[in-house]
């Protein structure tokens, strides 16, 4: 995401005036933090049910707004070859879930799960997330493949000129404690995927662990 001179005074401005500072002088984070007291051993589980859901669907939205501007500022030209890019705006839905396994990390009783769907070009960029209370939501076969002819026919209707490689991203995950830049890590990978498609990017991208 890129920040210009005139957001930097906006930032050091609000910060002189007391805005999204806490009593001690520090930095409030943008992200919905722990609500809970009662949690169990690990980090995660000192987050409710609705912040986690809430901090999964803040770190996409950002995500989404991280990539595009990426896209724009640093591969112009090549917007109308990169596989997410070429298809925005798109609307995220999901869900988050804790599926009491846990091992010897824990993290991985906290998972998330998400698809995307092409939007009319006019309409911005969506994310919602849900709590699902009673683990993984099962799909199956003929309703997966049902899911991909509709994300494939929105894409045809939408933008009919867009590169065979064109896709949304579908995927899920566990959840660990967030690093500093979750948002940004999870912009890297889908920019990074698209460049590996054209055969410009090898490897895994860069992140900070979310």
């Amino acid at each position: 995401m890129t920040a210009s001179a005139e957001d930097l005074r906006n930032l050091v401005d609000g910060l002189e005036a007391g805005r999204d500072v806490e009593p001690d002088g520090k930095i409030l984070c943008p992200y919905p933090g722990p609500d809970r007291s009662d949690g169990g051993r690990w980090v995660m589980d000192l987050f409710s049910d609705d912040a986690l859901t809430q901090l999964v669907t803040h770190v996409h939205a950002n995500a989404l707004a991280i990539y595009r501007e990426m896209c724009e500022a640093w591969f112009p030209r090549l917007i109308p070859t990169l596989g997410l890019a070429c298809i925005l705006p798109v609307r995220i839905t999901g869900y988050v879930t804790r599926t009491g396994g846990g091992g010897t990390t824990g993290f991985a009783e906290h998972g998330y799960s998400f698809r995307m769907v092409p939007q009319p070009v006019e309409e911005s960029d969506q994310v919602e997330f849900r709590y699902l209370a009673h683990g993984r939501e099962e799909v199956d076969e003929a309703e997966y493949l049902a899911r991909r002819e509709e994300r494939r026919r929105a894409i045809r209707l939408i933008h009919p000129d867009s590169e065979t490689w064109a896709r949304p991203r579908v995927g899920e995950a566990a959840l660990s404690a967030p690093d500093e830049t979750p948002a940004t890590d999870l912009a890297y990978s889908w920019l990074w995927e698209d460049l590996r498609t054209l055969g410009l990017v090898a490897g895994f991208p860069p992140r900070s662990g979310w």
